[in-house]
Parts: C-alpha cells; structure tokens; sequence
C-alpha cells in the first residue's frame, strides 16, 4: 500500500467513526455536550476531512492540504466552544496534521489559547526548552504507526509500569511499558488511559488488562 493510499484508508475511517460519540466523551473524563453543539463540531470536521481527500486525490502540495487545515480551523468560532470542546477539536486536527506530516501546532495553539496566551507559551518554551532525556519506540498493533514514549525528568524512585492507552492514528489500544525513576514522560502518537503497576500486573496480567480494555470500550 502506498503512502497515498494508507493516508486516504485512514480518512476514510475517522470519517466514518463517531468522532464526538458519549464514550469518546467518556475516555476524555467528560460528560457530552448537547447535540446541537455536537452536530456544530461534528459536520465542519467532516468537511475538512472530505475537503482533504478530494485534494490529496488531486495530488495537492503540502502547502495546500496546511491552507484546507486552516480554513476547516477558522469554520470553528471558539468563543461558541468550551475549553473541553475546544481541546476536543484541537486533538483531532492535531491528527489530521500528524497523518498528513504537517507541522499545525502552533496555529492549533493560537486559536486555542488567543494571540497573546500563545506568546507567553512560546516565550517559555525558548526560555526553558523541555529536553528529552530517552524514548523508547514501538509500533501500533494495529495500523503500525510508531508510538515514542519520552523520558523527560528522573527523580520518582520507582520501576517502570504498564501503560494502556490509544493510538492517535486509529485509536487502537496499545500496552507500553514506561521508563525506571520517571518523574514525567511524554508520548508521541499516544495517549496514555491507565497505568498498572509492575508490583501489582506482571506482563501476562497486563496483556491481558489490554484484552479487557479493548472488549468493553471498543
């Protein structure tokens, strides 16, 4: 399968997926918004996603797909959206971004957070750049996309646990073991759901965890 192609496979899915359905809502820690504001989210990230694929089919530059980015982005007014709504949108152009391997974040940031929060953060990020000390690599389970695991600060003392969590490519569960003494860790490609102890889940306990994830949030 061609890049194209997988591109487009992965499109068609999340077109097709309930992006904003109340068990979404549920593995973000939140209860859904009403249907009207549901609906609103929901057809203008379709748009954008329909928009994508007729110009990645067209063979559209980088550039061009990054300006269907930007204007599915502006189609949302954030002062109509909560910060939990907001965020919710944000995760998924950030994933639209990452398929297409367009850098987005710093527009996503903006119309997140307005002109002048953005600043503030950026002006942090030179003054105190966050330095990744290791990552560890392994690939999705099921779409093989490659899921990083960052060790940013040592200091907590501890073993290494067990991570589930999801795939941001196809939202598949995926089991990771995170660093020894890690006081904070990052992740590319994955979102982190639940960790289990190594004192508590040998690694057959927790696969089989992952089973048991899989089956009642699928």
């Amino acid at each position: 399968m061609s890049e194209k192609e997988k591109i487009l496979e992965e499109f068609v899915a999340l077109s097709s997926k309930e992006k904003f359905s109340v068990e979404e809502w549920n593995k973000r820690g939140l209860n859904p918004s009403e249907d009207s504001v549901i609906k609103y989210m929901n057809d203008r990230l379709d748009l954008v996603i329909a928009e994508l694929t007729l110009a990645i089919n067209n063979n559209a530059s980088k550039k061009q797909l990054k300006e269907i980015l930007k204007k599915g982005l502006s189609r949302y007014k954030r002062i109509d959206l909560d910060t939990e709504e907001a965020e919710f949108i944000v995760d998924y152009f950030h994933l639209l971004a990452q398929t297409l391997e367009i850098n987005f974040a710093d527009k996503l940031m903006r119309w997140l957070y307005g002109t002048f929060i953005f600043l503030l953060l950026k002006i942090g990020r030179l003054l105190r750049p966050e330095r990744i000390i290791a990552t560890k690599k392994q690939l999705c389970t099921k779409c093989g996309t490659e899921i990083q695991i960052h060790l940013k600060r040592r200091g907590s003392g501890r073993n290494s646990d067990w991570m589930i969590g999801s795939c941001l490519t196809c939202q598949e569960y995926n089991l990771v073991e995170s660093f020894a003494d890690a006081k904070l860790t990052g992740f590319s490609n994955f979102s982190s759901e639940e960790y289990l102890l190594k004192e508590e889940y040998t690694e057959e306990q927790a696969k089989i965890r992952l089973e048991q994830v899989k089956y009642f949030r699928k």
